[in-house]
């Protein structure tokens, strides 16, 4: 994702803030996560990109509710996932 942010910020973050509107209809105005996704997104794309490979538990957390759902094709997203768990074979094995 950090990639994606990287070569075409706009299109990405503009996903991203849309997708942000479309949570907060769904879970309610005022959801933790969704105002710190919002406040990394009016940031820009460094701290988009901050939050996306930043080893810290809020990054984590932050992770696991991301609203960058739509920004990769599933192909992208497979070849992304794929390089991601031959890197962490590399890591630990």
């Amino acid at each position: 994702m950090a990639g994606r942010v990287a070569t075409d910020p706009d299109a990405a973050l503009a996903r991203a803030r849309a997708n942000v509107r479309h949570m907060r209809s769904a879970h309610g105005s005022r959801t933790p996560w969704l105002d710190r996704w919002e406040a990394i997104l009016q940031q820009g794309p460094d701290h988009v990109m901050r939050a996306l490979v930043a080893e810290t538990e809020e990054s984590a957390d932050l992770r696991q509710s991301s609203p960058f759902a739509g920004v990769l094709t599933d192909r992208q997203r497979s070849h992304a996932l794929a390089a991601f768990r031959k890197f962490e074979r590399g890591r630990t094995g």
